[in-house]
């Protein structure tokens, strides 16, 4: 879109309020937050001229009331006020049935275009929504009336308050209505909190087959496509699997060269795979990149998951500081009543409960923690293979081989190596596969990092 973009002059897009629209949005997801608030002034500015007429000022007033509504990098405070003034300026303005959409909804509403836990924190605010609804419903298209119910039910499943079955007659009538209306990214929202659902049940069956009837539905979508393919990674590391998440760690993105709001999943889940393989220097630095990042952003449900795999990373390092991050995690997610959000990495977090001293557990309130630990515990019981960590007992390496992981440990050269067990070059690199191979890793500071893990150094 930008390279679209780039091919107007400066004038084609000073003097048309949706192309101004679209060049700040296209920056804010581009996370270049100064070039979107640039675009956004000169939006602004142009609502001000005095020579414009009235439908030419109504649409502009309505290209500015549009990205009050959804800019990502803004925070989502007053967001139900901010819904009425979008709402009143599509009232004025009747050039467009309804405004290009750009919902990014992806794996959530919730977490999807801007985090909407801040709101959400305020009283009354679940009733102020279902107000908004009934109050505008008929200038409220019918997918944005579907987005707010597919919220509403995402929040008591994060909540853990959730009531089974009006959650999954809600997320049924929401993929039935989508289907029929092509709402792709909506239809993916939906089965994608289905799936959580099932796994918190611990039944990941019955979605493998959901998931390749939506593959099929939603077509050349690259974008839904991946988001798709993550859910299934994610369910596989659940089961204690590799294979997938090996594979898809091969293309993953790399926020050194590309990094956009939209990948905002796909991070997490790199970093949760980078642990599981031991590639810890990698997630660490992967982590403290998105912590600044979303921190900027007011993303506090993905800061809740940063903070929180930074502390598993870590404590697998035997760093102390991880009480630090897990009390801060703990700490956001009570904050808004969060509970999924830490029980989902089950298996991981239990070490984590069962070491934080007792002064720090006072410091939430009993009722939330007993009954995130119940959840977390749960979580653990379904899926004991979740991220982790292989015994030594369980890599059967030869006496050889544990001679050069020995000494790769102690970060001798090849050479050296050779040298001291009187083998050749390809006969070390033959040993150094078999070794990779057993630990299910790829790299050599993978395998330094997981032998260390193991005792086996």
């Amino acid at each position: 879109i930008k390279d679209c973009l780039d091919m107007l002059t400066m004038e084609q897009s000073l003097n048309e309020p949706l192309i101004m629209l679209t060049r700040s949005m296209v920056y804010s997801l581009k996370m270049n937050l100064d070039r979107s608030e640039v675009w956004y002034g000169r939006l602004a500015e142009y609502t001000r001229r005095t020579e414009l007429g009235r439908s030419a000022r109504f649409e502009a007033e309505f290209c500015l009331a549009y990205l009050d509504l959804i800019l990502p990098h803004r925070s989502s405070d007053q967001w139900i006020e901010r819904l009425h003034r979008y709402l009143d300026a599509k009232k004025r303005w009747n050039g467009l049935k309804s405004i290009p959409s750009i919902t990014l909804l992806s794996h959530s509403v919730l977490n999807g275009l801007f985090d909407f836990s801040r709101p959400l924190g305020e009283k009354g605010l679940i009733e102020k929504l279902m107000a908004a609804v009934k109050r505008d419903r008929n200038m409220m298209s019918d997918m944005t009336i579907a987005i707010i119910k597919l919220l509403l039910q995402e929040i008591s499943l994060e909540r853990g308050d959730v009531d089974e079955m009006v959650f999954t007659t809600q997320i049924n009538r929401v993929i039935l209505e989508g289907e029929r209306k092509d709402w792709d990214d909506l239809c993916v929202a939906a089965v994608v909190h289905y799936t959580k659902l099932k796994v918190i049940k611990g039944d990941t069956v019955n979605t493998e087959k959901i998931h390749r009837e939506l593959r099929k539905s939603i077509k050349n979508d690259a974008v839904l496509i991946e988001v798709i393919r993550s859910i299934n990674v994610w369910l596989s590391l659940l089961k204690g699997e590799t294979r997938m998440a090996e594979e898809w760690l091969l293309h993953a993105p790399d926020s050194r060269e590309f990094f956009t709001l939209v990948d905002r999943n796909n991070f997490i889940l790199k970093a949760r795979i980078q642990i599981l393989k031991g590639d810890y220097l990698n997630a660490q630095i992967l982590l403290t990149r998105l912590k600044e990042v979303y921190e900027e952003y007011n993303r506090d449900y993905l800061c809740i998951q940063v903070d929180l795999l930074m502390a598993v990373l870590l404590y697998r390092m035997r760093s102390f500081t991880w009480q630090e991050w897990f009390v801060e995690a703990l700490r956001r997610a009570e904050s808004f009543g969060y509970i999924r959000v830490i029980a989902d990495e089950g298996a991981a977090v239990v070490p984590l409960l069962e070491e934080l001293p007792g002064k720090e557990r006072d410091r939430f309130d009993q009722s939330w923690y007993d009954r995130l630990e119940v959840s977390v515990r749960e979580m653990s019981a379904y899926y004991p293979d979740y991220l982790r960590v292989k015994k030594p007992e369980e890599v059967s390496l030869t006496r050889t081989e544990k001679k050069v992981m020995n000494y790769l440990c102690r970060g001798m050269s090849s050479g050296e190596i050779c040298d001291q067990l009187h083998i050749s070059y390809s006969g070390l690199k033959y040993h150094k596969r078999n070794i990779y191979r057993k630990m299910g890793v790829s790299t050599l500071a993978e395998a330094v990092s997981t032998a260390k893990n193991m005792g086996i150094d």
